[in-house]
């Protein structure tokens, strides 16, 4: 008995297992001209079956976890293409960096020159105002008193200046270098006031003589 259940077993197996591939009783009765859909259809599905696991088989198939490890390139890239775009992502070469750099020294090279010499003129120019400026109201001030400022802060102190300037060379409002008059019976002690600051101007005179 148990021989024959087992029996039975196996054949109600391998009969459901040859529905998948196998076709129907009512498929192989039906007319020629259908019978041949069916074997076709019969014939694709064992032979989409049998190619994909020859080909998992030999390994020339490639498996999901395979394919998600990939480099995420384009199938359609050639192999030369494809070392271009990954080239292109590698950032910048040597050479490219070298020549950017020495772009940048040739720019400097000539830009830092002119900058300096703008900042010099620019410094002239105004030490030439705050001497003119200064002078004019050492003159006002004489004309208004009939004498001279003993400081350069009286011109300050008096309104004929807001405030003593600063010298732009040497950055400091102290080192003004004043004159007493020629004359001796002049009162005051402010005749004149010259730069302190050292070295000479674009058209080669010194500060200290302006």
């Amino acid at each position: 008995m148990r021989r024959e259940a087992r029996g039975e077993r196996r054949e109600g197996k391998s009969t459901r297992e040859g529905d998948s591939h196998n076709p129907s009783r009512n498929e192989l009765e039906a007319p020629v001209g259908q019978q041949s859909g069916v074997w076709a259809r019969l014939a694709v599905r064992l032979g989409a079956r049998r190619f994909t696991l020859s080909f998992l088989a030999s390994g020339l198939l490639p498996r999901r976890s395979a394919l998600a490890r990939r480099d995420p390139l384009p199938s359609c890239l050639s192999p030369l293409a494809s070392r271009r775009v990954k080239s292109a992502n590698a950032g910048f070469t040597l050479i490219e960096l070298i020549v950017v750099f020495a772009i940048l020294a040739l720019l400097i090279s000539v830009a830092a020159p002119r900058y300096f010499s703008h900042i010099e003129r620019a410094k002239e120019a105004t030490l030439k105002q705050d001497l003119s400026v200064m002078r004019d109201a050492i003159d006002k001030f004489y004309g208004d008193k009939g004498r001279y400022p003993e400081t350069l802060e009286e011109l300050a102190k008096e309104r004929y200046i807001r405030d003593v300037p600063t010298d732009p060379f040497t950055d400091s409002a102290s080192s003004w270098v004043v004159l007493p008059p020629a004359d001796a019976k002049e009162k005051g002690q402010v005749y004149d006031v010259k730069s302190g600051a050292d070295g000479k101007s674009s058209d080669g005179k010194a500060y200290s003589e302006w």
